[in-house]
């Protein structure tokens, strides 16, 4: 039976806190999928696994969240030495922060949408083992986003023995709020290089607010409200420019 090593011990950690943040904003953990894991406080998260023997890059994992910008990325590698021992990368976190709807008020609450758009890939291999013969390896990687259970999630690769499968997914959930009302988002990332590789990237946006209203957030995060357009018909706009 073929063994798998994965790196445990996860030697290079920075973790930056943001003058946005305050104390009491949602926390979050980090860690490989096996674990332990490690939790982390503040807006942004860096933190990186280093190969067997290394303490510097190049890393076999990268894990980076920026909860002021609304961002993430992770990216993990994996080497097969034998038949019975590979190394893989393997990091994944979770966290929530708090947005609130900014605007005039409302006697209603506003329906909207919170996107977590996921774009990326996951690389597959085809190696064929002796004993064994043509074996489909793949990194893969996950996210999900949540305000409450079950929300949406993702795993990739959807056809694991494709070359290159892309990531190009926007998962959704339906809000309901007033403003000035606080509602708390749930949201992971993961990465697993297996033996060959994962990386991809996310973005939040809030989609469907009417003209007037944004969105911020305990760790800062900022979107702005839209701007109400003005329609000009066409013979208004050549008589204006005459």
């Amino acid at each position: 039976m073929r063994s798998r090593w994965t790196i445990a011990v996860l030697l290079c950690v920075s973790l930056a806190l943001t003058s946005a943040a305050y104390a009491d904003c949602p926390t979050g953990l980090w860690g490989p999928n096996s674990g332990p894991n490690t939790p982390f406080s503040g807006a942004i998260l860096d933190v990186y696994q280093p190969f067997p023997g290394n303490t510097g890059p190049p890393y076999i994992a990268e894990l980076h969240v920026n909860l002021v910008n609304g961002t993430t990325s992770a990216t993990a590698s994996g080497i097969r030495f034998t038949e019975i021992s590979f190394v893989s990368g393997d990091l994944k976190a979770a966290f929530a922060d708090e947005y609130t709807v900014i605007g005039p008020p409302s006697s209603t609450p506003l329906a909207f949408t919170a996107v977590l758009e996921a774009r990326g890939s996951v690389t597959s291999i085809i190696v064929d083992l002796p004993e064994i013969g043509p074996v489909c390896e793949t990194g893969d990687a996950s996210s999900s986003i949540q305000e409450v259970a079950p929300g949406q999630s993702r795993a990739w690769p959807v056809h694991p023995c494709v070359s290159s499968n892309a990531i190009n997914d926007d998962l959704s959930v339906p809000l309901l709020h007033l403003p000035g009302e606080p509602f708390v988002l749930n949201i992971s990332v993961g990465a697993n290089g297996g033996t060959s590789g994962a990386s991809f990237t996310t973005q939040l946006r809030f989609m469907g607010l009417p003209p007037g209203y944004g969105v911020t957030s305990c760790h800062g995060f900022t979107q702005a409200a839209p701007v109400a357009v003005r329609h000009s018909n066409w013979a208004a706009l050549k008589a204006h420019y005459r």
